[in-house]
């Protein structure tokens, strides 16, 4: 962006007065020429020049009113699947405390002492460093949207990007504690209770290292089962957004498992909730204490046909 053009003190001979041309209009100063009076009034319109916005029409839209439309487009662009993902909730809990503090501050005047302000209200709530570095991350990211829509001068964002993260060992916030992997002991002692399809699904994430949601898509069109070892390729996964393609290889202790759903229609899921929910069903009649009312014999007898 250009650097204001600062205008020069002069002098008018036939009136001994200073003078000083914004935008081609003369300003005539008090006092005479060279005066304290004169160099005063000369000081106060530079002052003002140089802190008038660049874009005028910004001076109205608020932090508040910036929010607002950022949470609107972030519902259109954090969509996965036709659903929302959950950075939404993270983005409306980032913008909870900078609401709190500066819904009414027009985002031109937004700045970093302001933003480290809104950390500090972050940090009163007791929550953890790596979140609220995250959060602050999230503000900036709501700044630089702000920019691209020209809704927010570059300046602001450039200036709240200057403010770094909260350092490990370098500050009183409390450290999160860390989310470690359960045993496999304690995964071993659940599966007895488990459904035969989740109790499947369990054993092959434990095998292969997929995520949950990659074993719940699993189906056959998606495995190559040319080599000894499984390739899988899921036709959607966490980053595929980001263009990159994930790609699973499935052993000979998972292929025992899988290989045991696999049903004729090679692009059915290969783990079906109908089918876990009807087996579900058996195990609860058999179970069964108390004899079945007509009405739920005759339910169960649909069912079984």
């Amino acid at each position: 962006m250009p650097r204001k053009k600062i205008p020069g003190y002069l002098l008018h001979k036939a009136r001994n007065k200073g003078r000083a041309i914004l935008n081609g209009k003369t300003i005539y100063l008090d006092g005479a020429y060279d005066s304290p009076e004169s160099r005063a009034h000369y000081d106060r319109i530079i002052a003002e020049l140089l802190t008038k916005p660049e874009r005028p029409d910004l001076i109205n839209v608020t932090i508040a009113r910036l929010a607002i439309l950022y949470v609107d487009y972030a519902k259109t662009y954090y969509r996965k699947d036709g659903k929302l993902t959950p950075e939404i909730g993270q983005i409306r809990a980032a913008l909870k405390p900078l609401i709190a503090l500066s819904a009414s501050t027009p985002v031109s005047s937004f700045g970093p002492l302001k933003l480290k302000r809104v950390r500090e209200v972050m940090v009163d709530k007791g929550w953890v460093r790596a979140t609220i570095n995250d959060h602050v991350s999230r503000i900036n990211r709501m700044l630089s949207w702000g920019v691209e829509n020209e809704l927010v001068p570059p300046q602001v964002h450039q200036a709240c990007v200057a403010v770094r993260n909260l350092q490990k060992g370098r500050c009183t916030v409390p450290e999160g504690e860390p989310v470690l992997p359960v045993s496999v002991d304690d995964v071993n002692a659940t599966l007895p209770f488990l459904g035969r399809q989740i109790s499947a699904m369990v054993r092959v994430q434990l095998y292969s290292g997929m995520w949950p949601q990659e074993v719940r898509l699993m189906r056959a069109c998606d495995i190559d089962r040319s080599d000894e070892t499984w390739e899988y390729i899921p036709h959607r996964h966490k980053t595929e957004h980001h263009g990159k393609q994930r790609k699973i290889f499935i052993g000979p202790r998972a292929q025992d498992i899988v290989a045991e759903f696999f049903g004729d229609d090679s692009e059915a899921y290969t783990f079906s909730p109908l089918q876990a929910w009807e087996e579900a069903n058996q195990r609860r009649r058999v179970a069964r204490v108390s004899p079945m009312t007509p009405s739920q014999a005759a339910r169960a007898d649909v069912t079984d046909r």
